[in-house]
């Protein structure tokens, strides 16, 4: 008889870990999930007051033409406006860099030439809403980031760990506009100006 409990003990001792396993590891994943979503969504979305320059219809996806980074201050704050021309929300929106080419001869590790998006940092707005016939304007994050291998102008820096962009340079990305509701899928795209500055 005593064999027989003792057996039957081990038996849910073991189940019980097993259960408890699976558990802590939903919780894992769940907490990893929310951390996630909270980094790809870290913008803010801007009051038709702090707006200068809404989108419209005729003009559907609008950001500041021009932003100025230095090597002391690498990011910058962007604008971006958004309007919906459709007949109803655009709940599921998301605004990325789709390419950065550079106006200087920079090679990003074994990249293509002056194609420098790689270097480029960019909080990507995801999920964001836009109502049926109206403009939502956004606030996010652009600049540079550093690099480990780049050439430029034909020398290469190895294991550098630096920004490859100088005083001077001027990079050319376009943002992507993409969502959609039952009508129409939204996909627009226009460019921003990104200027390197000397540190000040």
């Amino acid at each position: 008889m005593n064999k027989k409990g003792g057996m039957e003990l081990s038996i849910n001792a073991i189940v019980i870990l097993i259960i408890a396993m699976v558990v802590l590891g939903i919780g894992i994943l769940f907490i990893r999930g929310m951390f996630a979503k909270a980094q790809t969504t870290t913008f803010k979305a801007l009051t038709s007051q702090e707006t200068t320059n809404p989108a419209s219809a005729d003009r559907p996806l609008v950001a500041d033409r021009e932003v100025t980074i230095s090597t002391t201050s690498p990011t910058a704050t962007l604008a971006i406006s958004v309007y919906n021309t459709g007949t109803s929300s655009i709940n599921d929106l998301s605004i990325s860099v789709d390419k950065c080419i550079a106006t200087e001869d920079i090679v990003i590790g074994s990249g293509s030439p002056q194609d420098v998006t790689s270097a480029i940092s960019f909080t990507q707005i995801t999920g964001a809403s836009v109502p049926s016939n109206q403009f939502s304007s956004f606030s996010t994050v652009i600049g540079m980031k550093k690099v480990q291998s780049y050439s430029r102008g034909g020398t290469s820096y190895q294991n550098a760990n630096d920004y490859p962009f100088r005083p001077g340079d001027a990079i050319t990305c376009t943002i992507k506009a993409t969502g959609g509701g039952p009508t129409p899928t939204l996909s627009l795209s226009t460019t921003v100006i990104i200027k390197v500055q000397a540190a000040g």
